[in-house]
């Protein structure tokens, strides 16, 4: 089995339970293989992700894709 198909598998067992499936862009900021220079789109810095995350904890059953705006 592929990665695509164990992260399907997995993505669909979360949203099978009413789980959030969240998808992140490229991390950057500190602690990250870009620390000093963004990489390209899709992109998030890490402290926007962390807000946003815990900001979905509580968010209905779904999708959501996290990247620059």
């Amino acid at each position: 089995m592929g990665r695509a198909a164990v992260i399907a598998g997995h993505e669909r067992a979360v949203l099978g339970i009413g789980g959030v499936v969240l998808r992140y862009g490229q991390l950057y900021g500190p602690g990250t293989y870009y620390e000093a220079e963004p990489p390209a789109h899709p992109r998030i810095h890490v402290d926007a992700a962390a807000a946003r995350t815990v900001a979905l904890l509580e968010a209905p059953s779904g999708i959501v894709v996290l990247t620059e705006e």
